[in-house]
């Protein structure tokens, strides 16, 4: 911590810049800064977060001066804010060694198990089902907080598992807990993280305008959560799908483009989302088919290319592989599989329907819907 807090000094000081005038600007009296730039004492990292923000100008200084503070402290609230900041702004590799240092720090190991399985599913180790399970194994604290991390995890867990209708109570148990939470930096990053959550609530419930409220909501904050405000870009080219593609399409390469302030954008499974939703909005309309990214799109999408535009044999087999390693196929995947059987269209747009329906998507059902419609009438 002295060699960081020695190099922001040095900073400081080669600029000239006023130790009085910045502790005015990052809200924290002219001593508490003092002290914290000399060691005297720990900085809270939210000032040493808006520290850096007012010193340097350069996004990936700032990040890099902020993931050494946070695997420098010590403090048991720093910790808890740290690993909330971390999954927040998918600092993941940081939150693994915050994970790995504090495991053994009993005033922080309720925060910390729950955080591992946030970890589990960063790293793809765990989703659905199996982290569901692996929650409710767990003896969970009474502290809102930890509460809170929960029924945020057990949201995402209903979204991996496309129960889409049972990630609502858990949203509407989150909404309540969040005023519980007393320190104002981690109740903003949770806060993000809900309306992260929920944006997507809203939308796969067909409520397209509070979706777009919520998603504008998460753009506008000043929280600097470029993996939060991606999503939020991607859940806004969503809710266009069915009305204005290319609006679709624009918001959806805003929210790649957003990827790129993350650290290792290109192997987080939001990216491999984020371009396997834009390969789909080509597939479906048929459009800039020569963009599509096959080596970083979903395979089941890869089937639905092939079974509309190539080799529809090369679809049935992808698709029964799928089935084979899941032991079913996905409403989306069912949907494709009708494009790969164009004699049992009919039976397999039903069945895409009617799995949809049983999991609360009442956005993409209507996906299906269209294409009933139009088999009917051709």
């Amino acid at each position: 911590m002295k060699k960081l807090m020695n190099e922001v000094l040095e900073t400081i000081n080669s600029n000239n810049l006023s130790i009085r005038k910045l502790a005015t600007e990052i809200d924290i009296s002219r001593t508490t800064l003092w002290n914290g730039l000399h060691t005297n004492h720990e900085m809270k990292l939210e000032a040493f977060i808006k520290l850096m923000k007012k010193m340097y100008t350069n996004p990936k200084e700032i990040r890099m001066k902020i993931k050494t503070f946070i695997m420098k402290c010590t403090s048991d609230l720093n910790v808890r804010k740290a690993l909330c900041y971390c999954q927040a702004s998918g600092e993941y590799d940081v939150l693994h060694f915050l994970v790995r240092k504090h495991k053994e720090n009993d005033d922080l190991k309720k925060y910390i198990v729950i955080y591992e399985l946030f970890n589990k599913r960063n790293q793809n180790e765990a989703r659905g089902r199996t982290l569901e399970n692996m929650i409710y194994d767990l003896n969970v604290s009474k502290d809102a907080e930890c509460k809170t991390l929960i029924e945020m995890l057990l949201t995402i867990c209903m979204y991996d598992s496309a129960n889409y209708s049972a990630m609502i109570p858990h949203a509407n148990k989150t909404k309540g807990l969040l005023p519980k939470i007393k320190n104002s930096l981690v109740h903003d990053y949770l806060q993000m993280h809900y309306y992260e959550r929920l944006a997507y609530v809203e939308l796969l419930n067909s409520n397209v305008e509070q979706s777009r409220t919520v998603c504008n909501k998460i753009l506008q904050s000043d929280l600097d959560l470029q993996f939060i405000k991606a999503t939020a870009l991607c859940c806004l080219g969503e809710s266009y799908i069915l009305t204005d593609v290319l609006k679709a399409e624009e918001y959806i390469l805003k929210a790649i483009d957003r990827l790129k302030d993350v650290p290792s954008f290109q192997q987080t499974r939001k990216y491999k989302a984020f371009k396997t939703t834009l390969a789909f909005i080509y597939i479906e309309f048929g459009f800039n088919l020569d963009k599509i990214d096959f080596s970083c799109i979903e395979e089941a999408d890869v089937a639905f290319y092939e079974a509309k535009y190539g080799d529809r044999e090369v679809a049935k087999r992808i698709l029964k592989k799928i089935e084979n390693d899941n032991d079913k196929l996905s409403p989306f995947q069912l949907y494709y599989l009708s494009y790969a059987y164009p004699e049992k269209n009919k039976e397999y747009l039903n069945k895409s329907l009617e799995e949809f329906a049983k999991n609360g998507n009442i956005f993409y059902i209507k996906v299906v819907q269209a294409a009933i419609m139009k088999e009917m009438v051709s």
